[in-house]
């Protein structure tokens, strides 16, 4: 079976179909659950901020798969440098905490780093804060600097008009902060979460200079990641022509330069990294984020609107193409127009042919879909009976047109059923991102007048994965699939 455009629109209409169908089942869970949300909800629990951190002063997130410096390098060929280690995805900077209670260090600034992939000894990162003080402060400036910590480190400069005043250097599993003056001043209180993918850091506030984030007004961040290595100068790992197990390489030799960055990724935009100038021999300078410090409350919902916004334009494609001609009509069920005919057609042939992903994979939503009108007892049967057959048709499938319509329905199905009961809102997630990946494969052979509508479908998957990984409560992951479904269609 050929996955075409039409056949693209008709797995989507179906995936609405499924989310229908299996309504009912979330809606007896969530309505159970009632009286246990009430409890709860009655009790009033919040866990007070200094415990997590501090309230969020700010949350950046940064582009994925980017960790390439200005595109050129590559990693270390050590096996240890694993696809993604060096990849900063988010970054968040707390409010600063004040006499915290049951904390190592009672008074502290946290800011939290995320990585899309695990491993943690392998990173050498570097984090310069600058304050900028309320005008009417009449404290004396703070030493400041606008090169890095350690003279060519990293090949970096900073603007003059924005510099630093503290720096974190994370070495491996150590933490460590020094002043602008190079001043080593005492230890970071470091947390590796999640096998090493979350750096949490905490800035003891012991240091009278470093207690005036209380009251400054904003704060810059330049947040540098390299390849750690303990035996080069301020643990970045050098840039060779070639790389090898102690240095990373560029992918042409031409494109290698002294003056090359030693970042693989940087808080921000990473084509900063290639403004060296070889004949001036000046290095590349960086832009900081800024961070007011001030709690800024919203009570937008991005991803609603978002949401809102692209299905609203999906369905006027949709009907735009169904007047053209170039959309599919079948029954409600797979072209049976009832479940029921289906589940008889679908079954006879599995027997027929035990190895078809399509059968087995339409089989296993219709049971998904029986479920939706059946007692609670018989839906959780069903659903986890469907599950067997959708996972058997993902193993079966053995192009990507098949594969793309076996997972089309078993993330239909993840999504529509209640992750408190099954725990497939991950599974979901996957299921839309390997999608998303099979669809964007697909665009450089778009037809012109397909082109448009074909990135709405992409941007449709990520928003799925997204909406996905929202359910699962991996809010990180959410977040940025919804960043790829918005930079599709902006």
């Amino acid at each position: 079976m050929n996955i075409s455009v039409k056949n693209i629109f008709y797995n989507i209409r179906v995936t609405l179909v499924v989310l229908i169908c299996l309504m009912g089942i979330s809606v007896f869970f969530i309505n159970s659950g009632f009286l246990c949300n009430l409890i709860v909800n009655g009790l009033h629990l919040k866990i007070a901020p200094s415990f997590t951190g501090g309230e969020i002063a700010a949350d950046f997130f940064d582009d994925i798969e980017d960790d390439s410096g200005s595109g050129i390098l590559r990693y270390p060929a050590s096996a240890e440098f694993t696809e993604g280690s060096l990849d900063l995805v988010r970054y968040t900077v707390h409010q600063p905490v004040y006499d915290a209670k049951w904390q190592i260090n009672a008074d502290y600034w946290q800011m939290v780093l995320e990585f899309k992939a695990e491993a943690n000894p392998v990173r050498n990162i570097m984090i310069y804060i600058g304050l900028k003080e309320k005008p009417e402060s009449r404290l004396a400036p703070l030493p400041a600097s606008s090169v890095t910590l350690f003279d060519n480190a990293e090949n970096l400069q900073f603007p003059e008009d924005k510099p630093w005043n503290f720096a974190v250097w994370i070495s491996g599993s150590e933490g460590k902060i020094y002043d602008a003056e190079g001043k080593f001043l005492y230890d970071a209180e470091m947390g590796f979460l999640n096998n090493g993918k979350t750096v949490r850091i905490r800035i003891p506030l012991k240091d009278k200079n470093i207690q005036r984030v209380y009251s400054a007004e904003e704060t810059f961040h330049y947040v540098v990641v390299g390849a750690y290595s303990q035996f080069d100068l301020g643990g970045f790992m050098p840039i060779e022509k070639r790389r090898s197990n102690s240095r990373g390489g560029t992918k042409s030799a031409k494109d290698f330069n002294p003056l090359i960055p030693k970042v693989y990724d940087l808080l921000g935009d990473n084509q900063q990294l290639a403004g060296w100038d070889s004949d001036l021999l000046t290095k590349a300078t960086v832009q900081p984020v800024e961070v007011q410090m001030k709690i800024k409350k919203s009570g937008k919902d991005e991803f609603k609107d978002f949401q809102k916004t692209l299905y609203a334009r999906i369905s006027e494609m949709n009907e735009e193409r169904a007047a053209q001609g170039k959309s599919e009509s079948e029954g409600q069920y797979f072209g049976y127009e009832t479940l029921d005919e289906a589940l008889v057609a679908f079954e006879k042939a599995m027997k027929e042919n035990p190895e078809s992903a399509l059968d087995v994979c339409h089989y296993g939503s219709c049971l998904a879909m029986k479920g939706g009108q059946s007692s609670v007892v018989q839906a959780v049967s069903y659903v986890n009976k469907a599950f067997e057959y959708l996972d058997k048709a993902v193993e079966l499938a053995s192009n990507d047109d098949d594969l793309f319509e076996v997972l089309m329905n078993r993330a239909s199905v993840c999504k529509s059923v209640p992750d408190s009961v099954f725990n497939k809102a991950s599974t979901g997630a996957q299921d839309f991102t390997r999608l998303a990946n099979i669809q964007k494969s697909r665009l450089p052979e778009s037809n012109p007048e397909d082109a448009e509508y074909d990135r709405y479908v992409l941007s449709y998957l990520y928003l799925n994965a997204s909406e996905c990984y929202r359910t699962a409560g991996k809010e990180t992951e959410s977040i940025l699939m919804l960043q790829e479904a918005q930079k599709v269609v902006r």
